[in-house]
């Protein structure tokens, strides 16, 4: 897995394009600020995942949250639960 899966929600948001804005603004310092601490926040948890449970820990990890939606599947830590105020998953409360 690589990095890209990691943005934060707001550098994904900061990139993405509408008819309205087709133009991109950079982040800023702070934003960049926090999507490391999102991105290092990502591994950590992933490495806690196999410190536990080794890679089937890692694997059980990345199955636990994986959003379904429709016919799409996504194991990404950036996507739609994190970012407009949808529940959080049972298996982070757990």
């Amino acid at each position: 897995m690589s990095a890209l899966h990691y943005d934060s929600p707001e550098m994904r948001l900061a990139f993405t394009h509408s008819k309205e804005n087709k133009f991109q603004e950079l982040p800023s310092p702070k934003q960049l600020l926090s999507s490391d601490i999102w991105e290092l926040g990502c591994v950590f948890t992933e490495l806690a995942a196999f410190v536990v449970g080794g890679s089937a820990g890692v694997t059980d990890f990345r199955d636990a949250i994986t959003t379904e939606t429709g016919n799409i599947s996504s194991d990404a830590f950036n996507d739609v639960w994190f970012d407009h105020g949808e529940r959080v998953k049972p298996e982070v409360m757990a």
